[in-house]
């Protein structure tokens, strides 16, 4: 006890507004500390995951380029070695290489202040318009030479972009070798296939193999077939581990059949073939489909690794968002606390103050709220059972008024307005028009073959066909009228909304149709009609007596007018 003297001290002199204050801050700022620290790693492991995922979409964009511009290398030397055909294809592939360098350009305007390569991309298309420049004045070694170092260039742009983003470092093992992939050992492969295509297709061309031609394809073959195992290691971990097992698998498996394929045709029909017979065209077109096969393994890598990193990145903005809200929430559920532990104390006696205030002036729905267990709530109690009682005496007195109303103005069986109701409604509303004057269209609808519901099937059906007539007829006019029952199979209609007789004869139309479709009494199906008058204020009568007789003569008209029709 005596340690809490100093605390007991503070306490008692200190307002309650400061008391609340100091708890506040005491238990606030501790934990704004700890949700700041956190939300800080949250926001520090998002930006490193956006930054591998911007990497990611420049490794595909590259990647595209690269490969386009290794298959204009082969293009053109097919090309200069004198199959004047590729000119076509080279001008084609030229579009899909601007097209490559737009989409960079752009990824580069959008994520420039992230990886900053604006400087090496110009440097890229420079040396990319000097060389399709060249077309007809490089020999073929000097065209092989200038496409591989823009190839090299592009590896480099690439190798930075996997440096600047992060890209190598990864946390699980099968996205470590999914990224060397990507950045090192498919790159790689797809060059050394695309120099075998082009040196393979211009010899091709030329009907001949020079020995450095040679030498060269013969160093790519077996380069590539060191190459086709090093990926089995690589590709054994991210099958293990990986979700997409699968498809990567499948992918894999086309890419080292897409790979050997190329080495055999190679040995086979260029390096070791004492006459090359190959077309240059076919040959070319073949090379590009298998070395397709392994974009394709690279594209179904990226992927897979873009799909971990929109993931990774959705969970730590989940996490992110729920911290913050919680800090939120935590902020406010503190607040709110304070607020009503500091207002709880004032409330008591003021709330008995203006509780009272508003019962002089007549208004019963207060009620006075007091959180406190002393005599003051017992008071307030009682005070709101008395309020308790004279609310429910004036609820019981307000429904027998209503529901005496009710009865007098309303049809007992089908719940709409009656022919007392109707009277009175249409004297009000004759009176309005006379000021606005508006129009008022009165129909009268008698029902055809009820009579035969009602002796051949019983009151209880006609009943039930009243209070369907009623419902159709409350559907047919959509809330613009008032329907009333005059009594029997007589209902009435007041329109005010409606000014033109077209409109009038459109909705009488559409009331017999509704008013026609079948019933199912007694499990079976039946039918009746309607036949409709109607006159319209202040056209053809001014007061209630002679529009209400002319709407009736005009219905019986209408009945006449039809002919009887058998009741199935």
């Amino acid at each position: 006890m005596r340690l809490l003297k100093p605390s007991i001290a503070l306490m008692r002199n200190l307002r309650y507004i400061k008391k609340f204050a100091l708890i506040f801050a005491i238990i606030l700022l501790p934990m704004s500390i700890m949700m700041a620290i956190f939300i800080l790693q949250v926001s520090k492991q998002l930006e490193y995951a956006t930054k591998q995922k911007i990497g990611l979409e420049y490794n595909i964009a590259l990647t595209n380029l690269t490969r386009d511009v290794q298959k204009h290398r082969g293009l053109v030397n097919v090309f200069l070695s004198g199959d004047i055909d590729f000119y076509s294809y080279i001008k084609n592939n030229e579009k899909d290489i601007d097209d490559d360098n737009e989409k960079i350009v752009s990824l580069s305007s959008k994520y420039n202040q992230q990886l900053k390569i604006e400087e090496r991309l110009t440097k890229f298309s420079k040396e990319w318009i000097e060389v399709k420049n060249n077309l007809n004045f490089s020999s073929l070694d000097k065209s092989f030479d200038e496409h591989t170092k823009l190839i090299e260039d592009i590896s480099d742009m690439a190798q930075y972009v996997a440096d600047i983003s992060e890209l190598r470092i990864q946390s699980k093992i099968e996205n470590y070798y999914l990224a060397d992939n990507l950045i090192n050992t498919l790159p790689q492969i797809t060059e050394q296939m695309g120099q075998a295509r082009a040196l393979g297709a211009r010899a091709v061309a030329k009907g001949k193999l020079d020995e450095y031609d040679r030498e060269s394809l013969e160093f790519i073959s077996k380069s590539l077939e060191q190459e086709l195992k090093s990926t089995e290691k690589s590709m054994n971990k991210i099958s293990k581990n990986s979700i997409e097992k699968a498809e990567i698998e499948q992918s894999y498996k086309e890419a080292a059949n897409g790979l050997e394929n190329l080495i055999l045709t190679l040995n086979n029909k260029v390096i070791y073939s004492k006459k090359i017979t190959i077309n240059a065209d076919n040959y070319f077109s073949y090379a590009t489909e298998m070395i397709d096969k392994v974009d394709k393994l690279s594209l179904v890598e990226a992927t897979v690794l873009q799909n971990d990193y929109t993931e990774q990145i959705r969970r730590l903005e989940f996490s992110r968002n729920i911290i913050t809200t919680i800090i939120i929430l935590i902020l406010f559920i503190i607040i709110y606390l304070f607020g009503g532990f500091y207002k709880s104390i004032l409330e008591s006696i003021l709330s008995i103050k203006a509780v009272a205030a508003r019962i002089a002036k007549g208004d019963l729905s207060e009620r006075i709220q007091l959180e406190c267990k002393d005599e003051v709530k017992e008071i307030g109690d009682s005070v709101n059972k008395m309020l308790d009682k004279l609310i429910e005496s004036y609820y019981e007195v307000e429904k027998a008024r209503d529901l005496s109303e009710k009865v007098a103005n309303h049809d007992w069986l089908t719940g709409v307005p009656n022919r007392a109701f109707f009277m009175k409604r249409l004297e009000e509303i004759i009176q309005e028009s006379e000021k606005t004057r508006g129009t008022v269209t009165i129909l009268f609808i008698d029902l055809d073959r009820f009579k035969w519901i009602n002796d051949n099937l019983g009151h209880q059906m006609g009943d039930i066909v009243l209070k369907e007539v009623a419902k159709r007829l409350m559907d047919a006019t959509k809330k613009r009228g008032l329907v009333c029952r005059l009594g029997g199979d007589e209902f009435t209609i007041i329109l005010e909304e409606f000014s033109k007789k077209e409109e009038i004869n459109e909705l009488v139309k559409i009331i017999e149709e509704d008013i026609a479709k079948p019933m199912y009494l007694s499990e079976a199906e039946y039918c009746i009609g309607a036949s409709v008058g109607y006159v319209t204020y202040p056209h053809e009568g001014t007061n209630i007596d002679e529009l209400i007789s002319k709407a009736d003569a005009s219905m019986y008209i209408e009945k006449n007018k039809k002919k009887c029709k058998n009741i199935n």
